[in-house]
């Protein structure tokens, strides 16, 4: 098995190249060590191509792994790591640190607009540059109304929070899916069962065990979106 090279670039002044090769994924190679990253985005025939080149050069090179889901790695890639997991910081030190930076760039904030940049969490990328590019006058000024619809995420979660019609819910839902032509929906799983509580009340049990199965079913069925609305379908029936 070979793995197809589009291009090699130097990195900076160290003997170090990025390998481009399809699939959003990128090797750094330098002197001594391989840095491999989102390499839950390897095929299953890439990675065993990956373990191959490991255990042909494991005695003169370090192999360095990085990847969001690493359950994604075939079993015989992981059992030659030394596996760590980096936890993500929580809601409120990822608040801490942000309320940080606009003290140290002395923005102006209020309390209700920085309640509105955090709704983006998990992704602390998102709420800096929201940060950025809406403090540029000196102080923080977020159009809730306007993130609630760029953001599909948080959309998501408005629809699940105040349509009480399970019609009009349903509806709503199967035209922002459509609009934002979603193909992977880990994210919108992950980002339901982190806030959960929100729009579940009562029924969060069922709704979890209801995102658990779907999001399961989603590694194997062909058509993801026909997947995530029956999800929402069981999910607003929970409501």
């Amino acid at each position: 098995m070979k793995l197809k090279i589009k291009s090699i670039t130097p990195v900076g002044k160290r003997h170090v190249y990025d390998l481009n090769v399809p699939g959003n994924h990128n090797f750094y190679v330098g002197n001594s060590e391989v840095l491999t990253s989102n390499c839950d985005n390897i095929t299953p025939d890439g990675q065993k191509a990956l373990r191959n080149i490991m255990e042909t050069y494991s005695g003169h090179c370090r192999f360095i792994l990085t990847c969001n889901y690493y359950e994604k790695l075939i079993e015989p890639l992981v059992s030659r790591c030394q596996v760590f997991h980096v936890q993500p910081p929580k809601k409120a030190e990822v608040a801490k640190h942000v309320a940080g930076i606009l003290d140290n760039e002395n923005i102006n904030y209020n309390v209700e607009d920085f309640k509105v940049l955090i709704k983006y969490y998990p992704d602390i990328r998102r709420i800096i540059q929201t940060a950025q590019q809406n403090s540029i006058s000196g102080t923080l000024k977020i159009n809730e109304a306007q993130v609630v619809e760029n953001d599909a995420n948080i959309k998501l979660l408005e629809i699940l929070k105040t349509q009480s019609n399970k019609k009009d819910c349903i509806r709503s839902i199967r035209q922002l899916l459509a609009d934002n032509g979603v193909a992977d929906y880990t994210e919108y799983f992950d980002y339901l069962f982190e806030n959960v509580d929100e729009f579940a009340k009562n029924s969060t049990a069922n709704v979890i065990l209801t995102l658990a199965d779907y999001q399961y079913k989603d590694a194997f069925v062909a058509n993801k979106e026909i997947n995530f609305a029956a999800c929402m379908i069981e999910v607003v029936k929970h409501l």
